[in-house]
């Protein structure tokens, strides 16, 4: 992504805001102005600024196939919305028809920008749809077709699924408060299958968060649900805008407004869970080609920070920070003692938190990280990080009076009805999850029969 200024035609600057891609800042020359901010995903920028979104809106009809009645979510690299069907409930799909049985289904569109990138998100998506025979599939995102559209952005790449309800997120967000604790070993579980069927389909996820954790339609159900949706809360845009120095017609962006999970049982015994999204997904035999930032920070595993070699372990070490997150309903890194941005770096911090709740890394596993002398010192502690003291003041943390601190410490408070034995069975489980040492890290199907998992 591109974050220079860009110079418009009335030779307005403006800038990308990273961490909000939706915002748009006009610069003048001397770097000051107003700022101008889309509700949502950036139309405005193209695909050499790092986006390019397909020019959908309500009522398109996309690639004469389907007409897109609702906008489910956008990302910084893709739109998805509801497509009716408009092809006699058929389609031609790699070289054959295809007849559909619902008149709804889920298109993603990527950016032109990120449709032009090297992916393995096809290939992740043809792999583990053709693994028919696994328990695994429901909890995935099956392949209904792959294809290509053009747009003035450029060209798009996209996928046809089924209809899914919020992600974990939202889910949390409308329920206003933590996950009752069989669904949240509900929700593990059912992401354990997930992954043990992508593991064996040749890949590794990379992005295994809670925005990419959703919420499976009922069997059958697919297209009363979203009819009853579309009649209960019609699909919305924003209020049309003019930003002349953007565009010279109005600029309208869709409203995303995911399907309300109205079928979901107040305890959530109901739930099952689908894991999506392979933008990120590489072959196992090929995780030489990961980029050496992947995964999000709070979800990011050590040997990922070190520059150690990866595999799908890492997907296993997300799923513990998951797990932290459902149970207590904060981020496992998250700690205020290494919280400084004036101190160490965000990478360093973390390895601190590592070492802390998880013990130090071995030498074994250090011998084989390229970051090892860039972010620890000789002894394995991290560079130039500091910590509180307990009488007070800050001190640069060093092997010395590097902290020790349970992991039952940071989970009881939030699991304060759980008794010992569920808490420890708890904190055995995240454990195992974050085992530093990826070669000692447990699978997917190892983890399947774990005693907390299997009550």
């Amino acid at each position: 992504m591109s974050i220079l200024p860009m110079r418009m035609p009335s030779g307005t600057w403006i800038q990308p805001n990273k961490r909000r891609p939706g915002r748009i800042m006009q610069l003048s020359e001397e770097g000051t102005g107003d700022i101008y901010a889309f509700e949502e995903e950036p139309l405005a920028l193209g695909r050499f600024d790092g986006f390019g979104y397909y020019p959908a809106c309500l009522g398109h009809a996309f690639s004469s196939e389907f007409l897109t009645i609702r906008k489910l979510g956008w990302s910084n690299s893709s739109t998805v919305w509801i497509g009716q069907n408009l092809a006699a409930w058929q389609i031609e799909a790699w070289g054959s028809t295809t007849v559909l049985p619902n008149k709804f289904y889920a298109i993603k569109v990527k950016t032109s920008h990120a449709s032009s990138l090297p992916s393995y998100e096809s290939d992740c998506y043809e792999a583990i749809t053709a693994r028919r025979e696994s328990p695994g599939l429901r909890h995935c995102l099956p392949l209904i077709r792959s294809h290509y559209n053009v747009s003035t952005e450029g060209i798009h790449r996209y996928f046809m699924t089924s209809v899914t309800g919020p992600d974990l997120m939202k889910l949390a967000s409308k329920r206003l408060g933590l996950y009752p604790i069989p669904a949240v070993k509900r929700i593990l579980r059912q992401t354990l299958l997930a992954l043990e069927h992508i593991h064996a389909s040749g890949f590794l996820h990379g992005d295994l968060k809670p925005d990419n954790i959703v919420v499976s339609l009922p069997d059958g159900q697919t297209d009363k649900l979203v009819e009853e949706a579309l009649a209960k809360s019609p699909s919305e845009t924003y209020p049309a805008s003019n930003v002349p120095y953007l565009s010279d017609q109005p600029i309208v962006t869709v409203k995303s407004q995911p399907l309300d999970p109205v079928w979901l049982d107040d305890d959530l015994g109901n739930l099952d869970i689908q894991l999506v999204d392979y933008g990120h997904a590489i072959p196992l035999d090929k995780t030489h080609d990961a980029p050496p930032n992947m995964q999000l920070e709070v979800f990011r595993s050590p040997e990922v920070t070190l520059g150690h070699p990866i595999s799908k372990e890492i997907d296993i070490w997300s799923l513990g920070c998951i797990a932290v997150y459902l149970l207590i309903g904060t981020h496992f890194f998250e700690n205020p003692m290494f919280h400084d941005p004036a101190d160490g770096g965000r990478d360093a911090r973390r390895l601190c938190r590592t070492i802390e709740f998880l013990g130090r890394f071995s030498e074994s596993f250090l011998a084989r990280c390229s970051r090892r002398d860039e972010l620890l010192d000789e002894h394995g502690v991290p560079r130039g990080v500091f910590g509180e003291l307990a009488e007070g003041g800050r001190a640069l943390v060093t092997s010395e009076n590097m902290p020790r601190t349970e992991l039952e410490t940071i989970l009881r408070p939030g699991l304060s009805d759980l008794g010992e034995r569920e808490l420890s069975e708890v904190c055995g489980f995240v454990r195992r999850c974050l085992t530093v040492d990826p070669a000692h890290r447990p699978s997917a199907s190892g983890l399947l029969e774990d005693p907390w998992l299997a009550e």
